[in-house]
């Protein structure tokens, strides 16, 4: 081979090789537009909405404050000294609670729980001798029976609580049902929370 021939060899060589590192498009080491282009925004790697700095969820404060910690204020309930079932007793300076009458009764159970049986009827008679109306919905009686247990209260006839609003100068009155059998009833103790803020009103004595 002359030497003329031998360095075209050469060359042809040199450039076949350049040419496969160079045009292969489809080599698996070649960056792909998907992975390389950055989105618009911020950089490839960056996930959306961390060029902004904006948290994906904005934290809602509680509706009240305070925790397990808080000290909620007590409120003690005070009581009058007991009175006979046919005295009055001052609940506050301008009430007036009264029990003008007891019956002995059979009650029918109505509401869910009642049984029919003997039962006492007690009539309650608030008066107001205040300047202001007077909120009867807050109203609670209860009866206790001379060996300490609760009366039950019953929902069926005659009973009839106060309700409303009781003006000045205005008596309201409502029966309330009790079932307690009669050899329970030696004394009984009957009391009348005409409001949470005031005392309340005691009875005792034999029906």
């Amino acid at each position: 081979m002359s030497g003329h021939r031998f360095v075209l060899v050469v060359i042809a060589l040199v450039l076949s090789g350049v040419a496969g590192c160079t045009g292969g498009g489809n080599s698996p080491s070649a960056p792909t537009a998907a992975t390389s282009a950055p989105r618009p925004g911020g950089s490839a790697s960056q996930p959306r909405g961390a060029a902004s700095g904006t948290p994906a969820t904005t934290p809602v404060p509680p509706e009240t404050p305070g925790n397990v910690n808080s000290t909620v204020p007590s409120h003690t309930v005070s009581s009058r000294p007991a009175v006979s079932l046919s005295s009055a007793s001052r609940a506050a300076d301008a009430v007036i609670v009264r029990l003008p009458a007891l019956h002995s009764i059979h009650a029918k159970g109505r509401g869910p729980g009642e049984v029919s049986g003997p039962a006492l009827a007690v009539t309650v008679q608030i008066a107001n001798a205040g300047r202001q109306s007077l909120d009867l919905r807050t109203t609670v009686v209860n009866l206790t029976a001379s060996n300490g247990d609760p009366g039950a209260g019953m929902s069926g006839p005659p009973a009839d609580p106060v309700s409303g609003r009781l003006p000045p100068g205005r008596r309201a009155s409502g029966v309330y049902v009790f079932a307690v059998p009669p050899t329970q009833r030696d004394p009984v103790t009957i009391e009348v929370s005409v409001s949470p803020d005031m005392p309340t009103a005691v009875f005792r004595g034999t029906p």
